[in-house]
């Protein structure tokens, strides 16, 4: 009898060490990243032949910086490729892309960089506007 009792103790306390740890496990705070923060473009004005405007918006007020990248030839641009980056100082940006070709389709993305690491928007692509008859005659 006093066997089973021991054995039952025994249980009883492996048990309720095994609850105890369970129910007082805290789990850490979740704190935002790079995976939860996002970017899109949100307007392109002013297309001209060399130059455009592309308004974003990101979901955060943490990021360091933000702007946009672009590339003639690669359909998904990163910081690798031409970009614009600023310090950021609001959700909602404005980037003016300058130094652009005539009738050339651009593909372009937002970014915003949290913690040294770029959040792209998805691609956005642009053409540029053909070059005007007065520019082509200043040109000869």
């Amino acid at each position: 009898m006093k066997n089973s009792s021991i054995g039952a103790c025994i249980a009883l306390t492996l048990l309720s060490f095994t609850a105890c740890q369970k129910s007082t496990a805290i789990e850490p705070e979740k704190s935002p990243t790079a995976d939860l923060m996002k970017v899109l473009i949100c307007g392109v004005y002013d297309i001209t032949p060399y130059s455009v405007k592309i308004k974003a918006q990101s979901n955060t007020s943490q990021p360091s910086e933000a702007g946009v990248c672009w590339s003639d030839a690669n359909p998904e641009p990163t910081i690798y490729d031409l970009r614009k980056v600023e310090k950021y100082t609001d959700k909602v940006f404005i980037i003016d892309i300058n130094h652009l070709k005539p009738e050339t389709t651009y593909f372009v993305r937002a970014l915003i960089i949290y913690h040294s690491k770029p959040v792209y928007s998805d691609v956005m692509i642009i053409k540029t506007l053909k070059k005007s008859v007065d520019a082509i005659q200043k040109e000869r």
